[in-house]
């Protein structure tokens, strides 16, 4: 396939993970400023958001522009950690783990509009086929068969699981306090 290449690799552990601190902040950031509270009332109701005032074009193209830069600092990362950069690497019929499916899988898996869920999501897949490597048959039978149940069982998110969970200790906890 036609691609880019250079003779070494470029990205070391530390850059990768500054870039990702840094833009999990601006990630936050952008969530928790006006322009974040915009864009979610557009993606919970538009109608209802255009009605109430918000320019729903101007933060639909502010917001392709922001997930633009981030998959940018990631295309840069992973280009010069793999030292190539070929369309072959995208494909569907690659069968490498780092393609376009796998990205939405941890999306969808740690739950669609969260941060915190999707980095939980992408950790945990990235893992979990390092941690089956001694099954080494039936490997990515077993990962296929565990990531089907996950998402199975976790319709909401790993996020939303967890905050139910937290939700139900709290309440348990004060419940116990006032001696029900």
């Amino acid at each position: 396939g036609l691609g880019f290449g250079t003779t070494a690799k470029v990205t070391y552990l530390w850059v990768a993970l500054a870039a990702v601190v840094v833009c999990v902040a601006l990630m936050f950031m952008f969530i928790r400023s006006k322009y974040g509270r915009a864009v979610r009332a557009i993606r919970d109701d538009e109608i209802a958001a255009s009605a109430s005032g918000i320019n729903t074009g101007y933060y639909k193209v502010l917001t392709f522009a922001f997930s633009a830069f981030f998959a940018g600092i990631a295309g840069a990362l992973y280009a010069c950690s793999n030292s190539t950069l070929s369309t072959v690497s995208f494909s569907f019929t690659n069968g490498s783990i780092l393609n376009s499916t796998f990205v939405v899988v941890m999306v969808v898996l740690g739950g669609m509009g969260s941060v915190r869920g999707s980095i939980i999501a992408a950790a945990l897949l990235t893992v979990l086929p390092e941690m089956l490597r001694g099954l080494n048959d039936y490997r990515m039978l077993i990962y296929a068969i565990l990531l089907i149940v996950m998402m199975i069982f976790n319709n909401s998110g790993i996020k939303t699981r967890l905050m139910e969970k937290r939700a139900a200790r709290r309440a348990a906890k004060q419940a116990s306090k006032e001696g029900i």
